[in-house]
Parts: C-alpha cells; structure tokens; sequence
C-alpha cells in the first residue's frame, strides 16, 4: 500500500472533485493544487503525493481512452453489419419489384434519386465553381439541381446517375 496517510487520500479525492467544476478557471486550479500542500509534509512527500494523483488520474484517462476506442470499432462493425442487411433488403426488393414493405415495426421503401458525376471539371461553368483557400470546389449540388430543373440527364461537363435508395423507419 502507498504510504500515503487515509484522510489525505480523502482529502486528494475531494480536491479532484473541486478540480472538476467547470466554473473554477485552469489558472484557480493550479493555485488551489498549489496552495493545498499539507504544512505537516515535507516538500519530497507532498510532490510525491500530487505525482501519485496525477498517474492515477492519467491511467483512469488512458483507460477511458482506450474503452472509448474500443466501443468506437464495435459501433463501426455494427454499423458494417446494418449497411450489409439494408444492402440485402434492397436487393431483395428490387429483385421482387417491391416498392415498398409495411411491417408492424417498421417499414421500407425504395425511392429512386438522381446525383451528379463531373465527367470533365475544366468545362464546369463559373457559377457552379467555389474558390476555397487552396483549393477549388465544385457544387456538384447545384449543378444536379439545375440539371434536374432543366430535365437534362447529361451536359459535356456532368452526367446525372440514377439510384435506387431504400428507406427504413
């Protein structure tokens, strides 16, 4: 066991309680940790005592940390498996000619949308051009919009693509 006395690992407990509030300032903090030194410890034990907090404080946040990312890759695989099974569903559904599915839980339908492919960027006119600090940007957006506005499927610039997206609710 640490040598150090109960009641000042009590006392180190509530500090980092204090330490948490966000309405004390960083600079009120450092002057509180400063200032809460016990006067009946050397100044080797009392640095001795903040480091012992400090790498208790920093191995509860690499924990955390590494917790964090782990439950971010199992979300990420989950989120794999739900894309594969709406992608199933979809397949399912347009092998069958099924617009849509009225479950008592949920249902699906499949609706057909339109985005842009820029098949040449030096012939995009201006007006669908953003200049962006070291880099230009193309609002393929706008160009889909006008395009669709004008019942074109194809310009010598861009081509309209044609999905079939399900929706699930």
């Amino acid at each position: 066991m640490n040598p150090i006395l109960l009641n000042d690992i009590e006392y180190d407990r509530q500090l980092v309680k204090i330490l948490e509030d966000p309405e004390i300032t960083d600079e009120e903090k450092i002057a509180l940790i400063a200032g809460s030194a016990s006067n009946n410890l050397s100044a080797k034990e009392t640095a001795n005592r903040y480091l012992w907090v400090m790498t208790n404080l920093q191995a509860q946040a690499d924990a955390k940390e590494a917790r964090a990312k782990e439950l971010k890759r199992q979300a990420d695989v989950l989120s794999r498996q739900v894309e594969w099974f709406k992608a199933g569903v979809k397949n399912y559904m347009e092998l069958k000619g099924i617009k849509k599915l009225e479950m008592p839980d949920f249902t699906a339908s499949l609706r057909e949308s339109k985005s842009c492919e820029i098949t040449d960027s030096k012939k995009v006119p201006g007006k669908f051009i953003e200049i962006i600090p070291e880099q230009i940007s193309i609002k393929k957006g706008e160009i889909r919009q006008d395009m669709l506005k004008s019942k074109e499927d194809s310009r010598e610039y861009a081509v309209l693509i044609k999905h079939n997206n399900i929706e699930i609710k």
